[in-house]
């Protein structure tokens, strides 16, 4: 699921990181953080892609946590996605796909093995009629 194949108008913020997906890292040591995302409305939301790059092991994003929610207050769990591996010290991406999930707000909880995370751009597309 990449502009080429979805188009930018299905990103719901319409924008594709300014100098690639490197442009917006952030990591964190040894921490499980828990990331808010508010679409700003009720959303067809079919895919989150997340680019991140590992460290210290290829399975070092062990699992990621999905819940929705439409208030931003009672949160469901949607999935949790395991079995994510990739080459150390090398950017990648992984994409969650919900099929088609409506919602306002999405909770992803990452856990680590190893180091910590280290996170790129998270890109959630839309389903247009």
């Amino acid at each position: 699921m990449d502009a080429a194949r979805y188009g930018i108008n299905r990103l719901f913020d319409g924008k594709l990181p300014k100098d690639g997906w490197r442009s917006s890292w952030t990591a964190w040591y040894q921490k499980n953080p828990t990331l808010t995302f508010d679409c700003g409305t009720e959303k067809k939301i079919g895919a989150i892609r997340i680019y991140f790059q590992v460290f210290a092991r290829a399975d070092e994003l062990k699992s990621i946590l999905v819940e929705v929610s439409l208030d931003g207050e009672k949160y469901l769990p949607f999935n949790e996605y395991g079995e994510i591996i990739s080459v150390r010290e090398r950017g990648a991406w992984v994409e969650i796909d919900l099929k088609s999930v409506l919602a306002r707000y999405f909770r992803l909880t990452p856990k680590y093995q190893g180091w910590g995370h280290q996170w790129g751009e998270i890109e959630f597309w839309e389903l247009i009629r």
